[in-house]
C-alpha cells in the first residue's frame, strides 16, 4: 500500500492527513495497529471510515515515516488478505463436506 498524497484541504498543523492507493479500509488499519505498530505508534494515527483517509497526529512527515507506514500498511493489507483468503477457503471446505454428507449440490 501507498500513501498517494497529502490531502491539503484536510490538513492542519498536527494532522496531516494522508490519502493511500488503494484505499485503505477499517480491517487493514485495525490489523496494523493491533499487529504491527503496538500502541504507542498506533496512538499517531486515525482513521476515517467515510472516506478512508489516514491521519497522522504529528506536524512533521519525513520520508522515512512515509517508508514505516507503507511498509507497515502493506505487512497488514496482505495478512488481511490471507486473513480472508483462509476463512473462505474453509467455508468452501465445510459446503462441500455438507454437500458430499446430504447428496445435495451447491447451488
Amino acid at each position: 500500500m501507498k500513501l498517494k498524497a497529502i490531502i491539503e484541504s484536510r490538513t492542519q498543523m498536527g494532522e496531516i492527513v494522508l490519502q493511500t492507493e488503494p484505499k485503505l479500509t477499517g480491517d487493514v488499519f485495525d490489523y496494523v495497529c493491533e499487529h504491527i505498530w503496538g500502541e504507542g505508534t498506533a496512538d499517531q494515527f486515525a482513521f476515517d471510515t467515510s472516506t478512508g483517509e489516514l491521519t497522522f497526529l504529528r506536524s512533521l512527515l519525513g520520508a522515512d515515516d512515509v517508508a514505516n507506514i507503507e511498509t507497515a500498511l502493506t505487512q497488514a493489507e496482505k495478512a488481511v488478505a490471507r486473513s480472508k483468503d483462509e476463512a473462505e477457503s474453509e467455508h468452501k471446505g465445510f459446503l462441500q463436506r455438507v454437500s458430499k454428507d446430504s447428496g445435495l449440490p451447491l447451488a
